[in-house]
């Protein structure tokens, strides 16, 4: 059973809060769950006429898609393919075996309503969707953010999803505040994993603290791979349920 969870960070340490209403197991979660019983299947076999145990393969791939924007895609390019080349993305640091990178859509200034006109369906184990600062910055309402959302990640046709927190935003704080209560909101109601990567960067205001952005709005690299750090350890946390 795989129970809806969110994830919030301080300092460098991680607390998961487990919903006591669990949601079965898609198809792709039951096929992480089989790869793990092989292996301790392997060790049990190893083991049945007193010899060593079998040494253990290399675990399965765990394939990750994304939607979302600039701090997903980087500054400088949309993501193509399996092709992160843009500048302050978190995904190089969320890609390290296990885990592979299967692509998406994410899009340097994208609303969430052109991540519903792009989006495609993707093959991968869990999505993961950052999206919602332009929304903000143009002042879309959260129930049309909202609509765009849920239909984007019909498109994708993932059944996993992991919706994260938007990053500090210097110009609109409070309502960047608003819409993470809401994505949370959503999360629960889905039954999606909610994760903030960025509390430890975000003052009480909702602002970024010293250093961690030159514009206000986009993490600098060193944030952005700590972010993709903790992108990759929840995905390692859902993979092993």
């Amino acid at each position: 059973m795989l129970a809806r969870r969110s994830a919030r960070w301080t300092g460098y340490s991680v607390a998961v809060r487990t919903s006591p209403r669990s949601t079965p197991v898609p198809r792709r979660g039951a096929r992480w769950a089989a790869c793990l019983a092989a292996v301790v299947l392997a060790g049990v076999v190893g083991c049945g006429d007193g010899g060593a145990p079998a040494p253990a393969g290399p675990p399965e791939p765990v394939g990750f898609a994304v939607v979302g924007d600039s701090i997903t895609a980087g500054l400088d390019a949309p993501v193509e393919g399996t092709r992160v080349r843009g500048t302050g993305s978190w995904v190089p640091a969320a890609e390290v075996a296990p885990l592979e990178f299967r692509g998406g859509w994410a899009v340097p200034g994208a609303r969430t309503a052109d991540m519903r006109a792009g989006v495609r369906p993707v093959e991968a184990d869990v999505l993961v969707v950052l999206a919602g600062t332009n929304d903000v910055l143009g002042g879309v309402p959260w129930e049309r953010t909202r609509e765009d959302l849920l239909a984007a990640v019909g498109a994708a046709g993932v059944a996993q999803v992991v919706l994260l927190a938007v990053p500090p935003l210097d110009v609109a704080p409070q309502a960047r505040e608003d819409l993470n209560a809401h994505l949370a909101a959503l999360a629960r109601e889905r039954g999606w994993t909610s994760v903030d990567p960025w509390t430890d960067v975000a003052t009480d205001r909702g602002t970024f603290t010293a250093g961690a952005s030159a514009d206000g709005v986009h993490p600098t690299q060193p944030v952005a791979d700590l972010v993709g750090t903790r992108v990759r350890t929840a995905l390692l946390d859902l993979a092993g349920d």
